[in-house]
C-alpha cells in the first residue's frame, strides 16, 4: 500500500506518530509486537524526512500488508488526539482511512 504525502503532511504524521509513540507504552506482548512495528515504520519516515533535498512530486509511505495492518490497530486502540493537534491528526485519521478501506 502506497500513501502519497506533500512535506507537510509528512511531517505532520510524523510528529503524532512520535509523540504518541513516547506517550503509550505497551502494557502486554502483543501491544508490544504492534508498536515495534509501527516504530519500524516511524524510523522509515522520520528517515525520508532527514533528506535534505525536496521532492517535487511528494513523498510516499509504503506499508506492506503487516505494517499497514498494525498501524490501523495501534491507531485505533491508542486514539488519535484529535485537541491539540488537528492538522496532525486529520492527516493520521487520512492515513487510517486508506488503511481501512484497502484492507477492510
Amino acid at each position: 500500500m502506497r500513501i502519497k504525502n506533500t512535506q507537510a503532511q509528512m511531517e505532520g504524521i510524523l510528529l503524532l506518530l512520535k509523540l504518541l509513540l513516547k506517550l503509550n507504552k505497551p502494557k502486554d506482548l502483543a501491544e508490544k509486537l504492534v508498536r515495534n512495528i509501527v516504530f519500524k515504520v516511524y524510523q522509515r519516515l522520520r528517515a525520508q524526512s532527514e533528506v535534505v533535498t525536496l521532492k517535487p512530486k511528494g513523498y510516499s509511505l509504503s506499508l506492506n500488508e503487516n505494517e499497514a495492518l498494525a498501524l490501523y490497530v495501534y491507531l485505533q486502540n491508542v486514539g488519535i488526539a484529535n485537541d491539540l493537534y488537528k492538522y496532525e491528526a486529520l492527516q493520521l485519521t487520512r492515513v487510517f482511512n486508506e488503511i481501512d478501506k484497502q484492507y477492510a
